[in-house]
């Protein structure tokens, strides 16, 4: 595995605004030279929290797929004492797929079921697991409301009669 470390100063520390375009043109520096955002850490652990908040948001709005902290027992000056390290690293999907779903409901709900089906489909891949059982149920649900539509009434039963057979797909939370 090939690792390699980046380093950019930035003097501004309390300015949000300043803070985000200056680590989203950092970011998209990388992304441009071709570094695949799911290779992509950002780490949060050090600076101010306008410093911590800006790059974070920099990083949901790159579609970076990790970000992570480190915290452990504290010594002198507040820094963590070396060797007592945890590093904590998080996956960017669960933020993306909730705001992804949540697009696919709004298809849904204004009828454009198959807007709803296709979007959904373009993200399979690359979804929490969180969110599985609700992105499987909701595709299904898509697909038989929208072959429903095109009085493709067999289809559609096919699909709600998969869908009722398997219990744990109905449940809603």
């Amino acid at each position: 595995m090939n690792l390699e470390y980046g380093f950019e100063e930035i003097q501004e520390m309390n300015d949000f605004e300043i803070l985000y375009k200056e680590y989203l043109g950092i970011i998209k520096k990388y992304i441009e030279q071709g570094y695949d955002r799911k290779n992509i850490i950002i780490d949060y652990t050090s600076g101010t929290k306008p410093m911590s908040v800006a790059l974070v948001t920099a990083a949901l709005a790159t579609d970076v797929s990790y970000i992570s902290y480190t915290y452990g027992i504290r010594g002198g000056g507040g820094r963590v004492k070396s060797g007592k390290e945890r590093v904590i690293t998080l996956s960017t999907t669960l933020f993306d797929t909730e705001k992804r779903l949540n697009q696919a409901k709004i298809f849904f709900n204004k009828n454009l079921f198959e807007a709803s089906e296709e979007f959904l489909s373009h993200y399979k891949d690359i979804s929490h697991p969180n969110f599985e059982w609700e992105i499987k149920f909701i595709t299904k649900l898509s697909q038989a409301l929208n072959f429903w539509d095109k009085f493709e009434f067999n289809k559609s039963f096919e699909i709600l009669n998969e869908l009722k057979k398997n219990e744990e797909m109905l449940k809603i939370a």
